[in-house]
């Protein structure tokens, strides 16, 4: 699982998250394992997060 940031002002750390995550008793296999900051989401052609292209760009950069 991974999570998301955008590079905009005060951010969240890992730990961070994940200890915010946990006081809401979110499911262990559901918290993320790495985080990865962004300048910008990728959009569909309908505005919406592209959720194929995220996976498509960790995937690359999992490979190197």
């Amino acid at each position: 699982m991974f999570s998301f940031n955008q590079k905009r002002g005060q951010t969240l750390g890992l730990k961070e998250r994940v200890a915010f995550l946990m006081t809401h008793e979110i499911a262990t296999f559901k918290l993320p394992e790495r985080l990865e900051e962004l300048a910008d989401f990728p959009v569909s052609t309908f505005g919406k997060v592209s959720k194929k292209i995220l996976g498509e760009w960790i995937t690359a950069k999992l490979k190197k």
